[in-house]
């Protein structure tokens, strides 16, 4: 006679038992439930994840917009500016290059707009970066700009600093042209950077 294989068997006792296979609602529901409970604890910490890359993003996007600035400034042997905008509470702010002295960058196209050559805008909006806003207006020294004269290649020297609910992050910019992105020490600061 064959030996019953003992998995086999255990199964086809239980049916014949009367006992159903498989899970019954209550167990279901109880699963449910505590997989929505962890996935519940886990969005607000997501959200504070979303709204650090964000903030991260604003002042890398600056950092390379500063290296564009200078950069227009030397091919084309003329000053070019980054013109700064920035509400009172700082949540609309905006920037912009520009060969003229000043542009507007709350409009996008137009007379006074902020555009390096007719009609190609180059500026960045708050808009764009949700929960990111202007700590304080950049380059404020220079009333909120920052030029750099195409016939010596040096930048104004000042900083912009933007800020979310869940970090700051800072852009430092020295006269040598050297730029670097910082974070204050605290509990505001973004680990990825480096402390101011």
């Amino acid at each position: 006679m064959e030996k019953p294989n003992p998995s086999n068997a255990d199964a086809h006792a239980s049916r014949r038992a009367g006992t159903p296979a498989g899970f019954t609602l209550i167990e279901l529901v109880t699963t449910m439930a505590l997989l929505l409970l962890i996935v519940m604890s886990t969005a607000p910490s997501f959200a504070a994840i979303v709204e650090r890359s964000r903030l991260r993003t604003v002042v890398e996007r600056l950092r390379a917009d500063i290296t564009l600035t200078h950069t227009e400034a030397l091919l084309r042997h003329r000053t070019v500016v980054l013109s700064f905008h920035r509400s009172e509470d700082g949540q609309e702010w905006c920037y912009g290059l520009s060969l003229a002295d000043r542009c507007d960058c709350r409009i996008a196209s137009g007379p006074g707009a902020c555009e390096l050559d007719e009609g190609v805008s180059t500026r960045v909006t708050g808009a764009d970066s949700p929960g990111v806003r202007s700590a304080a207006l950049p380059f404020a020294l220079n009333g909120g700009r920052l030029i750099v004269p195409g016939a010596r290649p040096t930048l104004t020297a000042g900083s912009a600093r933007f800020a979310s609910a869940h970090g700051q992050a800072e852009v430092r910019v020295a006269s040598t042209g050297r730029v670097r992105l910082c974070s204050p020490a605290g509990d505001q600061r973004l680990v990825s950077l480096e402390p101011c």
